[in-house]
């Protein structure tokens, strides 16, 4: 391969890096996983978006070599390089649990991956690929794309954003949802108190058995049937005493409830714009879809969704439309339709239905102490619940617009933050 000559890539990566050459100029630098403090100069060569592969002279940048090492030296002056644009949520996939999917291709192709750290870089980066051989390099990076390609496809990677038709807006609503909060955690305060004051009574019959209060405490709680309840392990002390596995962490936050139209996976900014703008260009169909009138929804009625209410992992409201028309489903549809057309669902993604509901206890947010990565959610004891408020009527509500929200990330006003949105109709046209 002769300086200069360009790798195509696959679709899901694209090498955007500075070129800089032995005189110094326009030249970039980064810091990588190694940590090695490589003098060595990477010839870097952008050519339309795609990886560039270069030959870099390695002795420029070194200090005097023994006399003995100059002739192993010479056969590696010339090294091929490959840079590879990998958008910044993709670069643990590439670096792998230990570095171990690293590792692996530097091993099985007989190269080097450089890959910058996590605090050097936020919307993208390039990982460097050096070899001796033209062949080991574009071997390098068609298992890079494969893993990228692998990642993007798989639910190992996360929804970053959402539609989001915002229901927070509404302050009598909020209100409603933290006062029924409330109500479900002071009933869990009281029979933790119960159950604490049988323990203290039991623990104190036992010891005058002579037997040690630490076991007796542990045996009081029926640990075994617990675990048995949550199917984990790892639960905090408060759900080891709290058998229906109900805590303050998993309700959802009052300022933040919607109705989700669509889960979007954004891993870099172009498609961020991207769906912002198809958002905007929604708007058209979504107010054809309303026939340029209102719309508005009655929460009313508890579910769970999917699952025995007794391991319960989401409890949400009814949503229904009070003209009972179906006007906002169609809307909801005319929306997810337009990100479909433009690219931003993911195969995955396509398949799933539309089912308007408002979430309540969620019990992917529990926060739990020791939490390891792909730790095992802790199901929560739904049937009192249910048979308290099954029937909660949370009111009519008008929807008044739709917005791209982004996880994870909130504005002044505690609701997810925005980063595009449609106004729906709020009078008769």
């Amino acid at each position: 391969m002769q300086e200069g000559t360009v790798l195509s890539p696959l679709e899901s990566t694209s090498a955007r890096c500075k070129t800089s050459d032995n005189s110094g100029e326009d030249e970039s630098t980064f810091p990588v996983m190694d940590g090695d403090n490589k003098s060595d100069s990477l010839d870097r060569i952008s050519n339309g978006g795609n990886d560039a592969f270069s030959v870099s002279d390695s002795r420029e940048a070194s200090v005097q070599l023994p006399e003995q090492s100059l002739e192993n030296d010479e056969m590696k002056s010339k090294t091929f390089t490959a840079n590879v644009k990998v958008d910044f949520p993709l670069l643990r996939f590439v670096k792998g649990r230990g570095d171990k999917i690293k590792e692996s291709i530097e091993k099985q192709t007989d190269t080097k991956l450089l890959i910058p750290l996590p605090h050097a870089v936020k919307a993208g980066c390039c990982i460097v690929v050096e070899g001796l051989l033209e062949e080991s390099v574009e071997a390098a990076v068609r298992q890079i794309h494969s893993v990228v390609d692998e990642a993007i496809r798989s639910s190992r990677l996360d929804y970053s954003h959402f539609i989001s038709l915002p229901l927070a807006v509404h302050s009598v609503l909020v209100d409603q949802v933290a006062e029924f909060q409330s109500s479900i955690l002071a009933s869990i305060n009281t029979e933790k108190q119960a159950t604490d004051e049988e323990l203290d009574v039991e623990s104190l019959n036992i010891v005058n058995e002579g037997e040690d209060p630490e076991e007796t405490v542990d045996d009081s709680l029926g640990t075994d049937k617990v675990l048995d309840t949550v199917g984990n392990a790892n639960e905090t002390a408060a759900t080891k005493k709290n058998r229906r596995g109900i805590d303050a962490s998993i309700m959802v936050k009052p300022k933040t409830i919607h109705i989700t139209v669509l889960m979007l996976k954004l891993w870099n900014q172009d498609r961020i714009t991207a769906a912002a703008e198809t958002l905007q260009r929604s708007m058209a169909k979504v107010h054809e879809a309303l026939e340029g009138r209102p719309v508005a929804v009655r929460l009313k009625g508890l579910e769970c969704m999917r699952g025995s209410p007794a391991k319960a992992h989401v409890l949400y409201a009814h949503v229904g439309e009070v003209d009972q028309d179906n006007r906002l489903t169609k809307a909801c549809q005319a929306i997810i339709d337009e990100f479909v057309a433009a690219g931003l669902v993911l195969d995955a993604d396509k398949s799933q239905k539309l089912k308007l509901h408002v979430t309540l206890i969620n019990t992917r947010q529990r926060k739990q102490k020791r939490r390891k990565n792909f730790q095992k959610r802790i199901p929560f004891d739904a049937r009192q619940i249910l048979s308290q408020h099954g029937s909660l009527d949370f009111g009519e509500h008008p929807i008044t617009e739709a917005h791209l929200s982004e996880r994870f990330q909130y504005g002044e006003n505690g609701y997810y933050n925005c980063l595009g949105s449609i106004g729906f109709p709020t009078v008769m046209s």
